[in-house]
């Protein structure tokens, strides 16, 4: 997801500004990466490129980016501690269900902290992301925050933190919801004889186009859906089908299951809700 950060902030710095946001800041870029492969590939993309922190590092940096893998969040985490950072300096998660509190715990003298969940999508620009702040990140911090987000598509700011987790669950993890749900009307089509190539073309520009309907319109998806279902035909055979293998129901469970996982890997108790 960094990478993905880097990206779109080049990408805007290169071919001008966001059309909803500021001018992207001449942002010097920094990775650290104890995989040798990935530093070898973000080398040529950024400014430098180190196998772990370093004190130089470290005091040179407005705004750090935590993006690991959440089991390896409490090590990352500890090398945070070996160093010295700018009193301004901000921190940013993009650690699914890492809260701000652990991050406050292991960084006891900075009260600068972002909690972000982007999508993947954002390395083409076309990402979602919401996020809080801590209440003492300054007004400057919080619009460079925007401009950083911007460029990698909407930004959403919540005050819950919680909205977090459930974000995780629905935008975080949604790309591969959608991606499974493409992969099998694709696969489906080959069964019946389409072309594999012509199928994924019928399955990809009827979600891009789908998506791009329903945002524009103000009506309820619900209402959208029934406009193309005419009685006895074959959209109504299709939901029929769908709505007897329990569709809504494995929507549902998958979304509380990414939901609850989350806050398992922040150390919460699941909650409430199914399963």
């Amino acid at each position: 997801m960094a990478q993905a950060m880097i990206q779109g902030l080049k990408q805007q710095q290169e071919h001008g500004p966001h059309s909803a946001g500021a001018s992207i800041p001449n942002f010097v870029f920094r990775a650290v990466d104890p995989n040798h492969n990935r530093l070898e590939e973000l080398q040529p993309k950024i400014h430098q490129a180190v196998p772990q922190l370093t004190e130089d590092v470290a005091t040179i940096t407005d705004i750090m980016v935590l993006s690991v893998k959440p089991q390896q969040a409490s090590e990352a985490l500890k090398s945070l501690t070996k160093y010295s950072l700018q009193e301004s300096a901000l921190i940013v998660s993009v650690v699914a269900g890492l809260p701000l509190k652990k991050i406050a715990d292991a960084r006891p003298g900075t009260s600068s902290l972002v909690r972000a969940m982007p999508n993947t999508p954002a390395t083409i620009g076309k990402g979602i992301t919401v996020w809080i702040s801590t209440p003492d990140t300054t007004d400057e911090q919080l619009e460079t925050m925007k401009t950083i987000l911007r460029a990698m598509g909407a930004e959403q700011r919540v005050k819950d933190e919680d909205s977090v987790d459930m974000a995780t669950a629905v935008s975080g993890s949604g790309p591969a919801y959608v991606l499974l749900l493409m992969e099998s009307m694709v696969d489906s089509a080959c069964h019946m004889g389409l072309p594999r190539e012509l199928a994924r073309k019928l399955v990809e520009e009827t979600f891009i186009g789908t998506a791009e309907y329903a945002k524009m319109s103000k009506s309820h998806t619900a209402v959208l859906r029934d406009e193309i279902t005419s009685p006895g035909g074959t959209t109504a055979a299709a939901l029929y089908n769908a709505e007897k293998g329990r569709f809504r129901s494995v929507v549902s469970d998958m979304m509380w299951a990414a939901y609850k996982r989350a806050r398992e890997l922040g150390g919460k108790p699941p909650g409430a809700g199914p399963m």
